[in-house]
């Protein structure tokens, strides 16, 4: 029986950086999702999360499931926006404000268009 950190057979070989657009080589993070649940729960990160070695120090620093993980949410993020594009689909989304055409009042407007989806 698989424990949460481990998997076997093609999930167990999957390469485990994601690329742009929620890709990870050919494969979409659906495929993964549906293929090798695993690798989306075990985010293959050492037991002990930090993953980098300070002279002098005995213990390491920089927790990898915190890179991990946002690196699988933001993947995740891209595919469905991906798929909703795909589809006709323009939902409402937060952009920074430092981005060159975006409103500075941004956040507002998607507060609002999601007011009126809601009220719906």
């Amino acid at each position: 029986m698989e424990t949460p950190n481990q998997s076997s057979g093609r999930c167990a070989t999957r390469p485990t950086s994601i690329g742009t657009a929620g890709r990870l080589g050919s494969e979409t993070v659906a495929d993964i999702i549906s293929e090798c649940p695993a690798d989306i729960i075990g985010i293959r990160t050492p037991a002990e999360d930090a993953l980098v070695s300070i002279d002098g120090w005995k213990a390491p620093v920089a927790a990898g499931s915190t890179v991990a993980f946002i690196t699988i949410a933001m993947s995740i993020i891209a595919q469905v926006a991906a798929n909703l594009a795909a589809k006709g689909h323009t939902p409402p989304v937060f952009v920074s404000p430092n981005v060159v055409g975006i409103p500075p009042d941004q956040i507002n407007l998607v507060y609002s268009d999601y007011e009126r989806l809601l009220k719906r």
